[in-house]
């Protein structure tokens, strides 16, 4: 069902096409639906229809004999095969919201199988890490076991060598 046409709105058209009494009906249509979606948020396109309708009632108020509207001529195949088109265009429009909305959830979940590979890579990173801080650390621990027992030795040679020295003094 269409929208009323707000008051205000129909007085903003009269006053374009007092300015613009020559233009034709397809522009009258965008002018007009650009006027109306301004004034009322409708977001809806003006139809033929309602411009034929207020364009009749505004060249009557100013009795112009400017150009004259020509009712199109339209056989009911025209309008069975418009009609068509219409229901395949928003066919087609609502397939492509479906697939679109897929997509949507589809690049969402690449986005969460990334950061988690990206997680997994760094834990991965961490571990290796790990593991590698881990054998030098053994490694250390060995070589300072090995100084550890040849200080230990040495000391031990150093005592060993005192009581030789002591004892061949006496």
């Amino acid at each position: 069902m269409a929208k009323k046409v707000l008051a205000s709105t129909v007085s903003e058209w009269q006053f374009h096409f007092n300015e613009n009494p020559n233009q034709t009906i397809p522009e009258y249509r965008v002018d007009w639906t650009t006027i109306r979606n301004n004034a009322e948020g409708a977001g809806v396109e003006v139809g033929v229809g309602t411009v034929h309708k207020y364009l009749k009632m505004f060249q009557n108020a100013l009795n112009l004999n400017g150009p004259k509207i020509v009712e199109p001529t339209v056989n009911l195949t025209s309008i069975e095969a418009i009609q068509e088109t219409r229901a395949n265009v928003v066919g087609l429009r609502i397939a492509i919201e479906k697939y679109l909305a897929e997509l949507a959830t589809i690049e969402s979940t690449l986005d969460n199988a990334l950061a988690i590979a990206s997680d997994n890579a760094l834990f991965a990173r961490l571990e290796s890490d790990n593991l590698k801080l881990g054998i030098e650390a053994k490694a250390q621990r060995a070589r300072a076991d090995i100084a550890e027992d040849n200080a230990k030795s040495e000391r031990e040679l150093r005592i060993r060598q005192g009581e030789t020295h002591s004892g061949s003094t006496r």
